[in-house]
C-alpha cells in the first residue's frame, strides 16, 4: 500500500492516522480499512498508538507501564516468584522434592510456551490452546491445567492478577486403563526373568509380591532393614499428610503364591551389596553392589512382559505386582492385613496393628 501523502494536515500525526474533515481516521496498514477515531486529539492518538502496537504484535510484551509500576512484565517473570513458592513448600514440609522437581519441570515448559504473554493479558483462550497441544495426552493436560490454577492462584493472592483464566477451561476425567495383572501372567513373566535375566528383577519381583511395597520402597530396601523377625519399611508416600510415611514392620515368615521372604532374601545375598535389590555386575556406570533405578526396573519388567506376548494399548505396568499382592493377602488373611501391610490406613487396621509404642504397623499372620 502507498505511503500516506503528507502535507501539512498530516505533519506530526502518528503512525497510520491522518485527518479527515476536522476528525481524526486510522487507516489499518495491511487491509486499508479505516477508523474513525474522534476529533479529540489527547484521546485520538491514545488510540492509534494503541492500535498499532496491536498490528505489531507488541501489546502481549513488556512495557514501560509495566517497569514503572514494579508488576511482573510477563507470565514468565510470575513464574520464577512462583517457583519460589514451590521451594518454600518443599522446605516447610508440605510437597515432596519429587512434586518439587515435576512441578518445576512443568512451569519451566509454561514458561517457555507461553510465557512472554502480560500476565494481566493471559486469556482463557491462550490457556486452551496451550492446553491444546496436550490432546492424546490426558494426564498430562491436567497435571498442566492443575498447575496453571495454581500459578493464577498464588498471583492473584499477590494481588497481580484479579482472576484466573485457566479454571473456566474443561477439566478432562482420566479413567485409569491400566489392565491388571493376573498371578498366571506374573508367573510366566517371572520364569522368563529367571530364564534370560537379569537376576535382579527375579528379586525384585518376588519382593514387590511378597511385601506388597511400591517400586521405590522395594528398590531401597537394604539388609540393615531385617531387624528380628521383622523387615523395616519405611515407606515413602503422600509426604504433606505423613512427612515420615508409613511404617511397616513385615513379618520375615511372610510367604505367598509358593515363594518365601526368607528364602527370596537369602537367594538375594549373591553379591556385596547393602540393597536386597541390586546390580550383580558391571553394567555402564553402575557398579556391582549398587542400587537399581527405578527407571531400568520399569524398562526391564517391560521387557520380559513383551517377552511372553502380553501386549495391548494398556498392558500391565510393574506396579500391578503390588496391587496382585493386595489381592492375594486380603484374600489369604483379610483385607485388614492387607490394608496394613500396603499403608493402607483404616480404622479396622489400625486397631489391630498399630503398635502405639513406637508408631509402627506389624501385619500378624494369623495361625
Amino acid at each position: 500500500m502507498a505511503p500516506r501523502p503528507r502535507n501539512r494536515i498530516n505533519s506530526g500525526l502518528p503512525l497510520n492516522v491522518y485527518k479527515n474533515r476536522g476528525a481524526y481516521v486510522w487507516r489499518h496498514p495491511i487491509t486499508g480499512k479505516t477508523f474513525g477515531i474522534g476529533n479529540n486529539r489527547q484521546e485520538a492518538f491514545a488510540q492509534a498508538h494503541e492500535s498499532n502496537m496491536a498490528v505489531l504484535g507488541l501489546l502481549d510484551k513488556p512495557r514501560l507501564i509495566h517497569r514503572v509500576m514494579g508488576q511482573p512484565e510477563t507470565l514468565a517473570a510470575w513464574i520464577d516468584d512462583y517457583k519460589l513458592i514451590l521451594v518454600k513448600r518443599y522446605a516447610d514440609g508440605e510437597i515432596a522434592q519429587s512434586t518439587l522437581q515435576n512441578n518445576t519441570q512443568k512451569c519451566n515448559t509454561i514458561r517457555a510456551v507461553i510465557g512472554g504473554t502480560i500476565l494481566k493479558q493471559v486469556s482463557t483462550r491462550i490457556i486452551a490452546d496451550f492446553l491444546k497441544t496436550y490432546e492424546g495426552k490426558e494426564r498430562m493436560l491436567q497435571a498442566q491445567r492443575s498447575i496453571l490454577i495454581d500459578i493464577f492462584r498464588e498471583a492473584i493472592a499477590a494481588g497481580w492478577c484479579d482472576n484466573n483464566p485457566v479454571e473456566v477451561t474443561r477439566s478432562k476425567k482420566v479413567v485409569t486403563k491400566r489392565e491388571r495383572l493376573s498371578l498366571q501372567q506374573f508367573m510366566l513373566m517371572h520364569a522368563k526373568a529367571k530364564e534370560v535375566g537379569p537376576i535382579w528383577l527375579v528379586h525384585f519381583m518376588e519382593l514387590a509380591l511378597l511385601t506388597a511395597q511400591r517400586r521405590g520402597d522395594v528398590a531401597k530396601m537394604k539388609y540393615r532393614d531385617i531387624q528380628g523377625a521383622t523387615l523395616k519399611v519405611v515407606q515413602q508416600k503422600n509426604k504433606k499428610l505423613d512427612i515420615e510415611g508409613h511404617k511397616v514392620a513385615i513379618p520375615m515368615e511372610l510367604g505367598i503364591a509358593g515363594f518365601s521372604l526368607a528364602d527370596t532374601l537369602a537367594r538375594s545375598r549373591n553379591v556385596v551389596s547393602q540393597f536386597m535389590v541390586h546390580h550383580v555386575k558391571q553394567q555402564g556406570q553402575a557398579k556391582v553392589g549398587s542400587k537399581i533405578r527405578e527407571t531400568s526396573i520399569a524398562q526391564e519388567f517391560a521387557s520380559i512382559r513383551a517377552e511372553v506376548g502380553i501386549i495391548g494399548d494398556n498392558p500391565p505396568t510393574v506396579h500391578e505386582i503390588r496391587s496382585l499382592s493386595g489381592r492375594l493377602y486380603a484374600e489369604r488373611y483379610g483385607d485388614a492385613f492387607a490394608q496394613a501391610l500396603m499403608g493402607h490406613k483404616s480404622a479396622k487396621m489400625t486397631k489391630l496393628y498399630l503398635d502405639e509404642r513406637d508408631g509402627w504397623f506389624r501385619p500378624q499372620i494369623a495361625k
